[in-house]
């Protein structure tokens, strides 16, 4: 480093030299200070659009369930079945914000927002194996022994009162009732650790985009049926079912990090911002469904801005301060590990209990005192996280015919799945083998995600099995049964499938399946 001798400079040269110097740092600064403008102000721009799309696409959706809902998916009783009818809405709003994260860059997203193969896969494979267990076995038994239990009896044995289901009023009641239960309900299942064993399902994911709204668990399934039954002694059947399940499509939308403040509804609704605090880890708070007031009039609500972290529109990361998934992350990709590891983290807890004394009172406290127990009520405040806690779990799939065959083989369980619940009056049965097949070969994706021992052995063997049995079953019952399609068609949609199937078959015994299995990266928090 060289030093100037100011001796060589006359006087006036060296505050020349010195004014120039000055002029020189304050247009660098400048020039940095403009260009942070221009990135902040791009990127709010595509912000702005982007939320602009997502929140038109939503709104058009909301529309037309509600015209083809009636149309398509009533039943005998008058219920309609949105969450059904609205499986194909969900699936162009998910593909719409994967294509708006995809090609505005600037959006400046985390990376927890964004979508993952493998965690994409969980959360939408939950969603499809909890609805169709339920479609097509838990609802059908509820059926069978209505006569001796279930909302149904319980309305027409012992109602308190007898609201006209034509009524608008009761209509208004209905709404307000369905999402007062559901709050309550929602409240209980992060309060109760039994419940929350079954609840966390859905929060197990460390990333939050719409595809984490699909990921369900099916012990919740089944006894939110059974906490909705008090409502019964006032409300008909048939209008409460209907809100409830628009009380259930409307939380979908709020599943995202792509829409920011929504003005004065977010007084009243709950919204992406109040649900993103939701699903942050550390905190147990806004459980409302569709609107937000419970949580306020209740003292269990956390606004997004009022941590201490300056949330300006100028950053999305600094907008999104929240910490997804539990605390305890699962480390397997398997949807029954998924479905249970909350159930046998309680009972670890309960025999930790046991082994300590005092049995019976350690045993209640054990299945009472959920996370959320001690702070559903407390004031909290969200701290930014550090980049590192973000994603502790992910896999990665390497090689490209793996990636291909994958996604391929996915979006076949999807088509299988998605065929199987709109037409789940038509084809029972198939609605059955269908849960039994995509149940299976779920499994079998997560063996490989897993790099389990055995994914070789059981991929082989769904392949073969899709290719022998269930495809053509599924081509048979479908295309030539119901639909009366040509043989060509029928033909050429079976060749496809088994394809694919043996394409399966091609990889694992060349070695490619097993030998592309994901990298494991375990971060702790």
């Amino acid at each position: 480093m060289s030093v100037v001798n100011q001796n060589e400079f006359p006087s006036g040269n060296r505050h020349s030299f010195v004014q120039r110097d000055a002029e020189n740092c304050q247009d660098a600064t400048t020039n940095f200070e403009n260009n942070i403008i221009n990135k902040i102000e791009a990127c709010s721009v595509y912000r702005g659009v982007s939320q602009t799309i997502l929140l038109s696409a939503t709104v058009m959706s909301a529309i037309f369930l509600l015209c083809i809902g009636p149309c398509f998916f009533q039943d005998d009783s008058g219920t309609v079945d949105y969450v059904v009818a609205a499986v194909p809405f969900y699936f162009l709003l998910l593909f719409l914000e994967l294509g708006l994260m995809t090609f505005m860059s600037s959006l400046n997203i985390t990376k927890a927002a964004k979508y993952d193969l493998a965690d994409s896969w969980g959360s939408i494979t939950a969603g499809m194996i909890q609805q169709l267990l339920f479609s097509s076995l838990i609802t059908p038994f509820i059926k069978k022994i209505g006569p001796y239990f279930g909302y149904v009896l319980v309305w027409n044995k012992f109602a308190l009162v007898r609201l006209d289901p034509n009524a608008w009023s009761t209509w208004v009641l209905a709404f307000f009732g369905a999402d007062f239960t559901y709050y309550w309900m929602h409240r209980f299942f992060h309060t109760n650790a039994l419940y929350w064993a079954g609840h966390q399902v859905h929060h197990s994911s460390e990333h939050y985009n719409l595809t984490t709204a699909l990921r369900q668990s099916w012990w919740q399934a089944t006894c939110s049926e059974l906490l909705r039954i008090p409502m019964a002694l006032i409300f008909p059947p048939s209008v409460y079912f209907i809100n409830q399940s628009l009380n259930t499509v409307y939380q979908f939308w709020v599943h995202t990090c792509l829409i920011d403040r929504l003005g004065p509804l977010e007084w009243i609704l709950s919204t992406p911002s109040h649900h993103r605090v939701h699903h942050d880890r550390r905190v147990h708070k806004n459980y409302g469904g569709v609107l937000i007031i419970w949580d306020r009039i209740f003292g269990t609500f956390l606004d997004e801005y009022a941590s201490g972290v300056a949330l300006s529109n100028q950053s999305r990361k600094a907008e999104e301060i929240e910490l997804f998934g539990i605390m305890q992350p699962v480390e397997s990709w398997l949807e029954p590990v998924l479905q249970y590891s909350g159930f046998k983290r309680l009972l670890l807890n309960v025999q930790r209990h046991l082994n300590s004394g005092h049995y019976l009172k350690n045993m209640i406290k054990s299945c009472l005192i959920g996370p959320g127990w001690h702070t559903t009520t407390i004031q909290r405040k969200l701290q930014q996280p550090t980049d590192a806690s973000r994603i502790r779990v992910s896999r990665k799939l390497t090689g490209m015919l793996t990636r291909v065959y994958f996604i391929a083989q996915f979006g076949a369980l999807l088509i299988s799945t998605t065929t199987a619940l709109m037409l789940k009056n038509h084809v029972p049965n198939l609605a059955m083998a269908s849960s039994v097949y995509v149940l299976a070969f779920s499994v079998c994706l997560g063996l490989f995600l897993d790099n389990h021992p055995v994914a070789n052995v059981a991929h082989l063997l769904m392949a073969a099995i899709g290719t022998c049995v269930y495809w053509p079953y599924w081509c048979q019952s479908l295309l030539r049964d119901l639909f009366r399609f040509p043989g060509a068609v029928e033909s050429t949609v079976y060749y496809s499938f088994v394809s694919l199937q043996i394409f399966g078959i091609f990889l694992t015994a060349s070695g490619q399946w097993i030998s592309s299995t994901p990298v494991r990266h375990v971060k702790q928090q």
